[in-house]
């Protein structure tokens, strides 16, 4: 005889409790760890605004100057206390006069790159080839870390709008493709063309007279937002040991209010001036929970509806980073 709803909701509630008090013992242990970023790319191609874009805050500063040496640079910081590093390779990508000694630079990525969670390829979409240094990057990194490194990689190119909105599909296959096609050559076409590529772009709109701040970020040429498939992208791509301290770091910045008006979702909009939230598609949606249930809470989709019952009034009562993680679980389920 088939259980009531009533009853499987129950077990549902009393299952997701299980995976509530397995989350909060990793998210107990997880507060003292830390993620970092691995950044690939040319002088001035955008890294740093993008991760600033991504986190909410100013974490790498730009700098528009030309490197002379192939430096690398960790910046420590921390979003709502939770602590990453972001490691930049200024130069890597650019045209030096120190050529070659790659064994000088593997050795040296090797020694002060201790590890990463996430690298990212960062690259300007409207170019027409891979650069002969972007080709030496990909060599360097991929002699330096081994290919499996590739697994962890996402290809993000930005200044999107320099695109005509009726080359952009095509032109993002293509540099795409391209980039896959070189990375190939040290990793395979089982790693490489799992690699997957975003489009962004970091210039922002200008601030209304009188305001200061952040302008509001331009959407791409398709007219799609391109914040909530780079946060999506990321969290699929980074380590296991890494998902949950970026779950936690980014919690706070996914847009979840929502006002119902007739039968429509609203989502309120962000004043131009501040740092817009993380909006997230359905599908968005669908692939974060994949990488939740996969990699930090796995068999939590087996809760079923218990998810929200359970794990929602212990985000809202704890606060904090943890009550935004758990609050967050909540609602991707809700």
């Amino acid at each position: 005889m088939e259980k009531s709803s009533f009853e499987n909701s129950a077990d549902n509630q009393e299952r997701a409790k299980g995976f509530l008090d397995t989350f909060l013992e990793k998210i107990g242990k997880a507060k003292s760890d830390r993620f970092s970023f691995l950044l690939i790319g040319r002088t001035g191609v955008g890294k740093s605004s993008t991760v600033n874009a991504l986190m909410g805050k100013e974490v790498a500063k730009t700098n528009p100057s030309d490197p002379e040496t192939m430096e690398i640079t960790v910046y420590e910081t921390e979003s709502f206390g939770v602590k990453f590093n972001v490691i930049d390779t200024p130069g890597l990508c650019d045209e030096l006069d120190e050529v070659g000694n790659d064994e000088m630079y593997i050795n040296r990525m090797i020694n002060e790159i201790k590890g990463f969670d996430s690298m990212w390829f960062v690259a300007f979409l409207a170019e027409t080839r891979v650069t002969s240094e972007e080709k030496k990057a990909i060599k360097l990194i991929s002699e330096a870390f081994s290919p499996a490194v590739w697994e962890r990689g996402v290809i993000i190119f930005t200044n999107s709008r320099q695109v005509p909105v009726d080359e952009y599909f095509e032109k993002l296959e293509t540099r795409t493709r391209k980039i896959r096609e070189e990375i190939e050559k040290y990793t395979g076409k089982d790693i490489s063309e799992k690699i997957p590529s975003v489009a962004i772009e970091t210039k922002r709109k200008p601030l209304p007279e009188g305001k200061e701040g952040l302008g509001e970020l331009y959407k791409n040429p398709d007219g799609q937002e391109w914040l909530g498939e780079l946060y999506t992208t990321v969290l699929e791509r980074i380590s296991d040991k890494g998902a949950l301290p970026f779950f936690m770091a980014t919690a706070k910045r996914i847009e979840k209010e929502k006002k119902v008006k007739g039968n429509s979702v609203v989502i309120e909009a962000v004043p131009v001036y501040e740092e817009p939230k993380i909006t997230l598609s359905a599908d968005q949606k669908k692939r974060v929970q994949k990488k939740i249930n996969a990699s930090i809470i796995p068999g939590l989709a087996t809760a079923g509806a218990g998810i929200g019952l359970a794990f929602g009034p212990v985000g809202a009562a704890v606060g904090g980073v943890v009550g935004a993680a758990v609050g967050l679980v909540a609602w991707l389920w809700d």
